[in-house]
């Protein structure tokens, strides 16, 4: 088959939300389908060389053309990113007011429908342009992923100026309470069912995505993972010696991320005696110490704390790997469901327990499920209460006295967890979907 891919973020950028675009089309190539990228050609993160695409035979266009970040990068240029350090005025204010001035004017920036429509149309023509100059070439599949809106546009616009059949892969619903004022909601709702039911086939990252946006748009959404790269194994750099370590490898999205149910368990088995706080190490890198950090105060145990600042991929893989427990941050609400981050699938590939902390009111996350299917290690929800804490402080305390007996913290998973999140898995899965739409 000949299947164009639609994404916002790809190679060189090491944005989680390239991954997924990616190991699709790595894993499509590699079993012998022709694969063309679209993406925008901007650079979320820091980019490195680590992912081929050349080398693959992938084809990449950017639509942003050839002085757009991602390919003067991988001319040798030197580029900025958004966590590239920049001088603010707002630096020599406290965190909690620039946070506060941060999250506002990124509400009003989401509230404003209009606007952001308007910013689609002009990204769309972009798309456009690229995909008119593909003119006469064949396609049997579009996959367009969503993460930008212009992006289910392109994929309609290219199915209809190819003749062939699309599926819209959903990341995240279109329509998000969190981020639009409540008379935007139902139009953005409105606009979702729309194009879901323009697309042939519609996919979603998790059950809890597919259940919500499938409602109304007379489609089935068939859920399909995020993953990790089966061939790219981690060396296991485990110390051998008497400190927990605990790692977390990434951003922190406010009132949704929060670690304070781990550090409330360590303040209280510090403060009974039962573990010495010099033995706990917690590796952060990401932008994002600050928060953390705030949360460890509140519990009095920011000593435990070490900041390794942003760091590049291959640089948090290493502190991945000396790790004990592998960190999960997420969230549960009415509004959102079945968020699984990236680090879920990280930790996987680490093949190291992974204590997943949920956020939010609604019991039952996706996380539990997966935790109750394939013993990762240890899901603490919100809902759960105190009983929950007191579970999570056993589970600590576990770890701990194993680490001060010379052991690695208990880590007895399914051998089905390794098997099922493979890309090379998911893709035979999504190969399937599109052999079946072109008959």
């Amino acid at each position: 088959m000949n299947i164009l891919i639609i994404a916002t973020f790809f190679p060189p950028d090491t944005a989680i939300s390239a991954v997924r675009p990616y190991l699709f089309a790595k894993y499509l190539t590699k079993m012998g389908h022709q694969v063309t990228v679209l993406r925008s050609g901007q650079l979320d993160c820091i980019p490195d060389s680590s992912m081929s695409c050349k080398e693959l035979g992938i084809r990449v266009i950017s639509w942003l053309g050839e002085d757009s970040p991602a390919e003067r990068f991988e001319r040798g240029e030197q580029v900025q990113t958004q966590f590239s350090p920049k001088k603010s005025r707002l630096d020599s204010l406290p965190y909690p007011v620039r946070r506060a001035i941060q999250n506002g004017k990124l509400g009003m920036k989401r509230a404003m429908m209009l606007t952001q429509l308007a910013r689609t149309r002009k990204r769309f023509a972009g798309q456009k342009a690229c995909i008119d100059a593909l003119a006469g070439e064949h396609f049997d599949v579009v996959f367009a992923t969503f993460s930008r809106l212009e992006n289910i546009y392109a994929g309609k616009y290219a199915a209809e100026k190819f003749g062939c059949k699309w599926i819209l892969d959903v990341r995240d619903p279109i329509a998000q309470k969190n981020n639009s004022i409540f008379l935007n909601y139902p139009l953005w709702k409105a606009l979702q069912r729309s194009l879901i039911r323009s697309c042939d086939i519609c996919t979603a990252v998790s059950q809890g995505v597919a259940e919500e946006i499938a409602p109304g748009t007379g489609k089935e959404v068939i859920t399909l993972y995020n993953g990790y790269d089966g061939e790219h194994t981690q060396e296991d750099l485990t110390q051998q010696d008497s400190i927990l370590r605990i790692a977390y490898t990434g951003v922190m999205y406010t009132n949704r991320s929060s670690a304070e149910p781990l550090f409330r368990v360590i303040a209280a088995l510090a403060k009974a005696g039962k573990v010495d706080l010099q033995k706990i190490c917690f590796d952060y890198a990401g932008p994002h110490f600050e928060m953390i950090r705030e949360q460890a105060q509140k519990y009095g145990v920011e000593a435990i704390l070490v900041n390794h600042g942003f760091v590049s991929r291959s640089e948090a893989a290493v502190l991945q790997s000396k790790c004990d427990i592998f960190l999960v941050l997420t969230w549960n609400t009415r509004e959102e469901k079945g968020v699984l981050t990236g680090k879920f699938y990280e930790g996987i590939r680490a093949r190291k327990p992974i204590l997943a902390l949920v956020s939010g009111r609604e019991p039952g996350s996706e996380l539990g499920m997966l935790n109750e299917k394939y013993h990762y290690g240890f899901c603490c929800e919100e809902p759960s209460g105190d009983a929950g804490l007191e579970e999570l402080g056993h589970w600590i305390l576990d770890a701990c006295d194993r680490k001060q007996q010379g052991m690695s913290p208990a880590y007895n998973p399914e051998e089905g967890l390794f098997a099922a999140f493979t890309y090379r898995a998911l893709t035979e899965k999504l190969e399937k979907i599109m052999q079946k739409m072109v008959g």
